[in-house]
């Protein structure tokens, strides 16, 4: 049974092509726009990045950094491609608060990490022979090398792209540059440069993209408290994984932005988020410390949670809830053709030896 279409466009054409890789949405889930056969399904388009096979047919090797991408890409998709809301207007992303949106791409992303995967995907390009036990246990490791400084880094730029859009007084004394550089130099182990000019190409200069960085981080904190329940479930028991993905997609994904992210998640866990599974993803705190201090990780994020969400109208994929069952709405068709997730990896240096030339390594499948 199809239940949704993506449409893959996977290597680079410099000079016709923008580099990159984003999902692009060609229409989501609607019941109204459907036909006798049925609602229409969603399809996207997927782009990445790579590198296209060799004059000779060989095919291209891949970084596991573009691995990760790849991954990350997919799993953006899946807010589309899995979503059954029947309101055109909050099907797929449309609704969907910006501290959510990437929690379904770093939640992917965070499987290509696994040696589990590594060992299911990787092969010698000539013998076809598996990756040594040796190299997969180091690029599973590689994931949190230097996080210390990747996860400051990206706490900065989320804190100047707040501050920019909340606070910031173009007729103040200070120019933009000089607040960011301000901000980056708290968080930052080694001071930034005069001349550095980093926020100039940076995602939240789109109008449609405030507090894009903010959100990102906070989408990764999520993902890393929703992967540590597939983790406790096993990640080497396919069934175990299964019944908790089919979890996700009943809780997180099937009801677009019908349901607030606030319950979906605390209905998923069921419990409320904790801040420790963001550490212990980072490799910044032992996953296997005791309990001292996880009372009051944990409570930071309740803090968060805790504030009134009753104004939220859900629109659950079985009906409206919330007293809202006599609404009216205006649909427009659900397409949003400027909502794109745009992902460039971040820190391409820190994230794995390059397997180009090697002889081993991931291979697109």
């Amino acid at each position: 049974e199809r239940i949704a279409s993506f449409f893959v466009d996977a290597y680079r054409r410099r000079g016709s092509k923008q580099p990159g890789f984003w999902v692009h949405n060609i229409h989501d889930y609607s019941v109204l726009r459907g036909d006798a056969r049925g609602p229409r399904l969603p399809a996207v388009s997927i782009i990445l990045d790579l590198a296209p096979p060799g004059a000779d047919g060989r095919p291209p090797l891949l970084t596991m950094s573009e691995v990760a991408k790849v991954f990350h890409t997919f799993g953006s998709s899946l807010r589309h491609l899995l979503c059954r809301q029947p309101e055109g207007l909050v099907a797929g992303i449309q609704g969907v608060e910006s501290d959510a949106l990437s929690l379904a791409g770093h939640l992917l992303e965070r499987f290509a990490w696994e040696e589990s995967t590594l060992r299911s995907m990787s092969r010698h390009v000539e013998t076809g022979d598996p990756l040594p036990e040796a190299a997969i246990q180091t690029l599973a490791m590689v994931r949190t090398f230097h996080n210390g400084m990747r996860v400051l880094k990206r706490t900065a730029l989320a804190q100047i792209d707040l501050d920019l859009h909340a606070q910031y007084d173009p007729t103040g004394s200070m120019t933009v540059i000089e607040v960011a550089q301000a901000i980056e130099a708290e968080f930052s182990v080694i001071p930034p440069r005069v001349e550095d000019h980093d926020i100039c190409s940076m995602a939240f200069n789109d109008d449609t993209k405030a507090s894009a960085m903010y959100g990102d981080l906070w989408g990764e904190a999520l993902a890393a408290d929703a992967f540590s329940e597939f983790e406790a479930a096993g990640l080497d028991d396919d069934e175990a994984v299964a019944r908790v993905g089919q979890k996700f997609w009943e809780e997180v994904l099937l009801h677009g932005g019908g349901r607030s992210p606030t319950l979906a998640f605390r209905r998923f866990l069921g419990r409320p988020p904790m801040f420790a599974a963001f550490l212990a993803h980072l490799g910044i705190l032992d996953e296997d410390a005791d309990d001292e201090g996880g009372d009051s990780a944990s409570g930071d994020y309740e803090d968060v949670y805790d504030e009134d969400d009753d104004d939220f109208v859900e629109f659950e994929a079985g009906g409206v809830r919330g007293g809202f069952e006599d609404a009216e709405f205006d649909y427009d068709g659900g397409d949003d053709e400027d909502a794109e997730f745009d992902y460039d990896g971040g820190d391409d240096e820190d994230e794995g030896p390059s397997s180009r030339g090697s002889g081993s390594g991931p291979a697109p499948g």
